[in-house]
């Protein structure tokens, strides 16, 4: 019987120590970092002058009366019992990962309730899942009813339409030079370290209108995508510096970065501009580049994008190898797999041979992406510096006949496709797409796996993935290991045997995944942002606001660095593809095609568009 259930294997031996040895003697798993602003000054930058513009995005104050007036008690209640049953790992100075748990407000505006939807409120599901308090005894239904109604009744909000039009159309211009300006004086204080500070901005879109809780899905994706590309066994907070909180500091040594990987992403920005005021340039020489900062929107969309997200993850920061496109060695989950310390073939035979129980295997017939079986399987990351961490692998297939047919071949079936779901050292997970080869893919072929939630489109590594992983893994039960048992005369009780130590009962596989999720969830929680945004995972919201929402005059003068008055006049000097903005709007790949022209031509930096002068 042949236990490979893929086309081949290539075979590498790279030198170097695996990712789990080298980690193992870091700090411990869980901790939540958001670098104090007090390390670089906060610059008193103003946004405007209405109150709107000025907000830091902090929940209103809860309604003092709700349905029956409970809500006064309901926040005592609450406030009481964070105190009791979570204040000894969650409050004063032996706090561990957050110390406000009785800071009601505090709460919502970091991301650990969600206004209005316990459902969706990381605080709520770890309780209401029995894993907080830990090391204590469960909530009993009573606190849990009580922390229930008081997220669904008292944390309510008129909120702006998150993925809507802008709809604070008031807000005043922040001028392209004061952001610079701001910048520039916040690496001043920081001395040697400025040459590790970068920044992300969301400026533009203040400038076009945007309200500060519609910025809050660019706000918690920027903070997922930093920690979702990271060698880091810790999560890490960008530091807003202005109040308006759009321009945050980020120090690349949080995420594993270095100098060349953000020169990279400039390199593959098309909106990357190099700015040339006065204050650019004492910025540029503490920080060595000369784009020192770039649209968060854009960095958000495209960093979380294969094939960009692969060669971050798998060639910049953790070296898996060289060139994952490489024409004559690609990256193929086999790399992987040797870099994290497994081989999933020799475990998967000693699972059948032995039952050492550290093979979870299911199939059935539908998935949430294919139309054709699919098998999913878990395995223990070995020496890792995480609890049980997991690396998950799915096979999927063309069709589901003859060795595709997982119920006919539930040992020695072919792949056609697959993918990979392994856990960084900071606990949230990464993704690897591959073909019946076990080579990386941009995109999955859509005749295997398609993303149906999303009308069929393709499966893009990366940012398909974690839209469709908002909360971890997704749950699944086994169907192949009973209909093995149970079937007359197709498997001998040696293949029965096999198959019944190799696929995982309900029971176990469910712990396992709730287990998963669970651990996910929990370090979503310490990125301070929801899992999902108005129904859309952050960085799914993040891709919507970005790339499918038409750009006009003032979005893309916003863009630009000016008001939308400066550009009017100025269109025709726009190229071709950008001139329907007057009267009209242009979408985000014209953008991506001229936007670099526009800048060279209107003389408002310098991009790779321009031509050399002199």
């Amino acid at each position: 019987m042949r236990y490979e259930p893929w086309r081949r294997r290539k075979s590498r031996t790279r030198g170097g120590a695996a990712l789990w040895a080298v980690l193992a003697s870091t700090a411990c798993w869980g901790e939540a970092v958001e670098r104090d602003a007090g390390e670089g000054s906060t610059t008193g930058l103003s946004l405007g002058s209405t109150t709107e513009a000025l907000t830091t995005g902090a929940s209103p104050e809860a309604p003092e009366t709700g349905p029956g007036g409970e809500c006064t008690s309901l926040q005592e209640q609450a406030r009481e019992l964070f105190t009791a049953r979570c204040g000894g790992c969650h409050s004063g100075p032996a706090a561990q990962v957050f110390d406000h748990v009785a800071e009601l407000d505090r709460l919502v505006d970091d991301g650990k309730v969600r206004a209005g939807d316990p459902g969706a409120s990381p605080l709520y599901k770890l309780v209401d899942a029995d894993l907080m308090p830990k090391g204590g005894p469960p909530l009993t239904k009573s606190e849990k009813a009580t922390i229930h109604a008081w997220i669904s009744l008292c944390t309510g909000q008129d909120a702006h339409e998150p993925l809507g039009p802008p709809q604070c159309t008031s807000n005043l211009m922040v001028p392209a030079e004061e952001m610079v300006a701001a910048m520039a004086e916040n690496v001043s204080v920081a001395g040697a370290n400025s040459s590790f500070l970068r920044f992300a901005t969301l400026t533009h879109l203040h400038n076009a209108g945007y309200c500060s809780d519609q910025l809050d899905a660019y706000r918690h994706a920027l903070t997922k995508v930093l920690n979702s590309l990271s060698s880091s066994n810790r999560i890490v907070r960008p530091t807003p510096i202005d109040p308006a909180r759009t321009i945050y500091r980020i120090d690349l040594r949080d995420y594993g970065w270095d100098a060349d990987l953000w020169e990279h992403l400039v390199l593959s920005n098309p909106f990357a501009v190099e700015y040339l005021f006065s204050a650019a340039e004492p910025l540029k020489d503490a920080t060595g580049s000369r784009v020192p900062s770039q649209m968060a929107d854009w960095l958000v969309v495209d960093a979380a994008t294969a094939p960009l997200y692969d060669r971050i993850l798998y060639e910049r920061v953790f070296n898996v190898i060289a060139d994952i496109s490489s024409p004559t060695d690609p990256l193929t989950r086999f790399d992987l797999e040797e870099f994290l310390g497994i081989n999933l073939e020799d475990r998967i035979a000693q699972e059948i041979a032995q039952n050492t129980e550290r093979v979870m295997r299911a199939g059935f017939q539908d998935s949430g992406v294919s139309s054709q079986n699919r098998v999913i399987e878990r395995h223990e990351l070995a020496g890792s510096v995480l609890p049980e961490a997991p690396y998950w692998i799915s096979y999927d297939f063309l069709d589901d006949t003859e060795i595709g047919d997982i119920f006919a071949h539930p040992l020695d079936f072919v792949a056609d496709g697959g993918e990979v779901i392994w856990t960084l050292p900071n606990g949230l997970q990464a993704y690897l797409l591959v073909d019946g080869e076990g080579v990386r893919v941009d995109k999955a072929d859509v005749e295997i796996v398609s993303n149906k939630e999303q009308a069929g489109e393709p499966i893009v590594n990366g940012i398909s993935c974690m839209g469709c992983h908002s909360e971890g893994m997704r749950m699944a039960v086994d169907e192949v290991g009973p209909y093995v048992i149970e079937s007359i005369g197709s498997f001998d009780d040696v293949e029965k045997e096999e198959v019944s130590r190799l696929y995982t009962l309900p029971d176990l596989l469910t712990a396992a995944l709730e287990r998963d999720r669970g651990r996910f969830v929990s370090q979503m929680g310490e990125t301070g942002g929801p899992l999902q945004i108005a129904g859309e995972e952050a960085v799914s919201a993040a891709f919507t606001g970005f790339e499918e929402q038409r750009i006009d005059l003032r979005r893309m003068a916003a863009e630009l660095g000016v008001t939308a008055d400066a550009l009017a006049p100025n269109v025709g000097l726009l190229p071709e593809g950008l001139k329907k903005v007057d009267g009209g709007t242009v979408t985000r790949s014209a953008m991506r095609a001229d936007f670099g022209e526009a800048v060279c031509r209107l003389k408002l930096g310098i991009t790779a568009a321009c031509k050399p002068t002199g």
